[in-house]
């Protein structure tokens, strides 16, 4: 489920958090950010009970935090497909964040569309 967009200082906030995972050297030459990024706030579903702790049991699982409607921000980096070449996804990064505790727990990269661990400790 979507829920309808933030206010301004919320955005700029968790945009923040969004940029310093983003940063990180590991994605410097994948790092775009001359676009707005785009703030998203999503409910995770409820999932059945077999699969909840089949997520929970697994270390390498970049959900295992989840709970049932635990809502959660995507930060989209857009880019330019005419100029950013190389892209399988229409964007540079998405980083999520949990909106409680505004922890960033994946961030996926749009030249594979694969999700990695942010490795970020809040500063």
């Amino acid at each position: 489920m979507i829920i309808p967009l933030l206010s301004l200082a919320q955005d700029t906030e968790i945009i923040g958090i969004a940029r310093k995972v983003y940063q990180q050297p590991q994605f410097q030459e994948m790092y775009r950010d001359y676009i707005e990024p785009k703030v998203k706030l999503n409910k995770a579903l409820p999932l059945p009970p077999n699969r909840k702790t089949e997520i929970k049991n697994d270390p390498t699982n970049l959900w295992k935090e989840t709970e049932d409607n635990r809502e959660y921000y995507i930060v989209t980096f857009p880019i330019n497909p005419d100029i950013d070449t190389g892209f399988t996804m229409n964007y540079a990064a998405q980083v999520y964040i949990w909106k409680d505790n505004k922890k960033p727990f994946i961030i996926f990269l749009g030249q594979n569309g694969m999700g990695y661990p942010p490795n970020w400790v809040q500063q």
